[in-house]
């Protein structure tokens, strides 16, 4: 199989380098404008770069669209007359509509609408995908191998939820940096070492889910969840937990983060 892969930007690189790591049959061709950007890949003779998008593109089975969202449409209407019937095109441009990718591509084309967030690059990222009504259950099936190289698929029913889901999961790392950033404010009020509080912090967040306390086999533990908020374990000071919560709730912090999705 042959994919080609227009931008070589750090989500770029991040599908390049998980493609190349789980699909050994795969080659790759990779085009970007910038030269500087292309020196950073490292190329094998299965991953090529250039700086023609339509080389990338020939005879490539699939194509991913790697570029901003201000230059999508013209990057579309210049490979436009290159594509062949039966290539599918995977956009991982963040607010892109599917009416948009088809004013731009053709609406016979196979399109596949993507939003991966930041951990896509450290391949342990989540990604939605939603797919247009000219691709085959085959064609969904080729795009989303490729793209479980760098994280979990979720695939969408209705393409407004990609506004939520860009909110929720492309906005959510910010949420997770503010939350470890006021822990780090809050230690040097305290004058708690910064670097001890960063594993604190972060090493709390990550091992929520990693070590399966919060979600497992794909599914959130609601009932964990529960206890947790609820202190059913005992694990803290009643009286200190419960003060905690108060304040917190008094604070607005759900309203917050509610309000910052939207």
């Amino acid at each position: 199989m042959r994919v080609g892969i227009i931008g070589a930007g750090n989500m770029a690189t991040a599908i390049l380098s998980g493609i190349a790591g789980t699909h050994k049959n795969a080659s790759i061709c990779c085009s970007d404008i910038s030269q500087k950007q292309l020196s950073k890949i490292k190329t094998t003779n299965k991953v090529k770069i250039t700086k023609d998008n339509k080389v990338a593109i020939k005879k490539s089975t699939i194509v991913f669209l790697c570029v901003k969202p201000n230059i999508i449409e013209k990057v579309a209407k210049e490979i436009k007359p290159f594509l062949e019937p039966n290539q599918i095109v995977v956009s991982v441009a963040a607010g892109v509509t599917m009416k948009s990718l088809e004013a731009s591509l053709g609406k016979n084309r196979k399109i596949i609408r993507t939003m991966p967030n930041l951990p896509c690059l450290i391949r342990k990222g989540v990604v939605a995908v939603m797919a247009n009504k000219n691709c085959t259950p085959k064609d969904k099936k080729m795009a989303e191998k490729l793209m479980s190289s760098i994280g979990k698929l979720v695939s969408l029913r209705r393409e407004k939820d990609f506004d939520c889901i860009t909110a929720l999961s492309g906005s959510g790392p910010a949420f997770f940096a503010q939350y470890i950033r006021s822990n780090l404010e809050f230690a040097k009020t305290k004058k708690i070492n910064s670097k001890e509080d960063m594993i604190f912090a972060a090493y709390t967040l990550l091992n929520l889910g990693a070590k399966n306390v919060l979600i497992k086999g794909g599914h959130l533990k609601s009932q964990m969840m529960q206890d947790i908020f609820m202190n059913k374990n005992k694990l803290w000071d009643g009286k200190r937990f419960t003060g905690n919560l108060m304040v917190i709730g008094e604070q607005g912090l759900g309203d917050y983060v509610l309000f910052g999705s939207m």
